[in-house]
């Protein structure tokens, strides 16, 4: 082999593709346990755990998490990619865009509660809210009805979930 070769070679060898910071596959180990103590953190069907657990702990998913979720369960970026934005509970956010505000209402955009006035209500709320402190957002129906209370019999008020 040429020293050219072997440079190519070499050069091809390298880690490709972001890579794994550290700091945060640490701090995720922080937040749900040591995977190599309890392996059944590794199990795919925590994933939504872990996701709810870095949703709730910082207010959205960011990609460095998500690649270090990923390598901490031992599943594909994609697979976890995948499921976080399959989900309108969470807010993923990538590497260019900056983090939410800590508030994030959600307004339900079902039928019913369309024709219970939550256009008007998404309307009124985006334009009430500042948008550095208070995210407003439509999202498909959360299954939650039963347990609104409605002000009166037969009467609709469309839901808002923080």
């Amino acid at each position: 082999m040429s020293s050219n070769e072997l440079k190519l070679k070499r050069r091809r060898s390298a880690l490709r593709g972001r890579q794994l910071e550290p700091a945060v596959m640490s701090e995720l180990r922080g937040l749900l346990g040591d995977e190599g103590v309890d392996p059944s953190l590794r199990h795919r069907d925590r994933l939504i755990e872990h996701l709810h657990a870095l949703q709730d702990t910082y207010g959205y998913l960011s990609m460095p998490r998500l690649r270090a979720l990923a390598t901490f369960m031992n599943l594909p970026m994609a697979a976890i990619y995948e499921t976080a934005t399959f989900y309108a509970h969470f807010d993923v956010i990538h590497d260019e865009q900056t983090p939410p505000p800590e508030i994030t209402l959600r307004v339900c955009d079902s039928l019913s509660c369309r024709s219970a006035g939550a256009e008007a209500l998404h309307r009124a709320l985006s334009d009430g809210a500042d948008p550095a402190t208070v995210t407003v957002q439509r999202a498909p129906c959360m299954g939650r009805c039963a347990r609104r209370r409605w002000p009166t019999p037969g009467a609709m008020t469309p839901l808002i979930l923080p």
